[in-house]
């Protein structure tokens, strides 16, 4: 998959399902193993397209779609 690609898609996916952790993000995009996803989750929080936080609850790290996010993924719907 493209680089472009594959941003577009995981953009689509928080646009679609809100927060979600990197072992909900893996199942859904079929990224493995496990620590790929964390590390295109944690890339996409330094662009800031993601917001991250840690969830009370389990610990673990959740992550969300920004304003930037949504505007990239628009950009990226009509440009690719």
């Amino acid at each position: 998959m493209k680089r472009n690609e594959r941003k577009r898609q995981t953009l689509r996916i928080f646009a679609e399902n809100g927060a979600l952790t990197a072992h909900e993000y893996a199942a859904l995009a079929m990224v493995f193993p496990l620590r790929r996803s964390y590390a295109l989750l944690n890339r996409y929080h330094k662009w800031r397209l993601l917001s991250r936080t840690q969830s009370r609850a389990t610990g673990r790290l959740v992550f969300n779609l920004t304003d930037a996010g949504r505007a990239r993924l628009r950009w990226l719907q009509g440009n690719i």
